[in-house]
């Protein structure tokens, strides 16, 4: 029987289930100048009835085009701000059902050629027993959990908005097609990221508009969007592809695309 340890990290309000909670958001993004300084309160909740240990310490955080998100050593990555967040790294007891807090500050460097977003994580992780899954072939999981609290310095009034395409292409999921845009934010400000396609055929004729959910993507991390188009027929076309973060246009172009048949559900 095959075991495994993995872990299960949370970047959105916890769930209330017994042991470690979060009350609120696990991202905060603040608007700072160089050399200010803030305090920053985390709300922790120990939803069980016996005391939790949570370990805590600080991470970067970048994300790839695979959808793979990674927690690289605090301080590597090049718009990191753990060195400006001032807290103790340690182990907090929560009593029984009771609600904690734990505080930082983050002190901005007094450095003028700051601008645009910087952020890193503090990690939570309970030291509680791992939690077991069982699967159909008989394996076996245990997880811990980890919950991600993202904390963001956007500095300054400037800074640069750009995305970069680096791949796009229409794939056959089986019935479904699907337009695939894999894209870098090469600025230096975070974008909450929407893609929108407007498709037009060789007539000119409108045919259909589409898009996908927003996502937060920070500077020099990439990801992939999936964008449904199967009710567009097979031929060529063209796609009129624009990327928005708040509403504002960020990136526009117009791309041919080659639209195949859908496989047949059978296949």
């Amino acid at each position: 029987m095959n075991r495994l340890l993995v872990t299960l990290l949370f970047f959105s309000i916890a769930f209330a289930d017994e042991g470690l909670a979060f009350r609120g958001s696990l991202c905060r993004t603040d608007y700072l100048e160089p050399n200010q300084e803030i305090e920053g309160v985390v709300s922790l909740l120990n939803n069980s009835r016996q005391p939790l240990s949570v370990k805590i310490y600080p991470t970067d955080l970048t994300s790839t085009v695979n959808e793979e998100v990674k927690f690289p050593k605090a301080g590597t990555c090049e718009r990191s701000n753990a060195s400006w967040i001032d807290c103790k790294y340690d182990i907090i007891e929560i009593p029984p059902l009771a609600l904690a807090s734990y505080r930082y500050k983050v002190r901005v460097p007094n450095d003028a050629s700051l601008q645009g977003s910087y952020w890193s994580v503090l990690m939570f992780e309970a030291e509680e027993d791992p939690i077991p899954f069982s699967f159909p072939d008989g394996a076996e999981v245990k997880a811990t959990k980890r919950y991600a609290y993202q904390v963001v310095s956007q500095i300054g009034h400037q800074g640069v908005c750009d995305v970069k395409v680096l791949d796009r292409r229409v794939e056959r999921q089986r019935h479904a097609k699907h337009y695939i845009l894999e894209v870098e934010n090469s600025g230096s400000l975070s974008l909450r990221l929407e893609p929108e396609v407007e498709v037009i055929d060789e007539q000119g004729r409108y045919l259909g508009f589409f898009s996908s959910s927003p996502r937060l993507l920070y500077p020099l991390c990439s990801t992939r969007f999936e964008i449904d188009i199967s009710q567009i027929p097979k031929g060529s076309y063209r796609a009129r592809v624009a990327f928005k973060s708040e509403e504002i246009t960020v990136f526009s172009t117009e791309y041919a695309i080659s639209v195949p048949e859908a496989l047949d559900r059978k296949n």
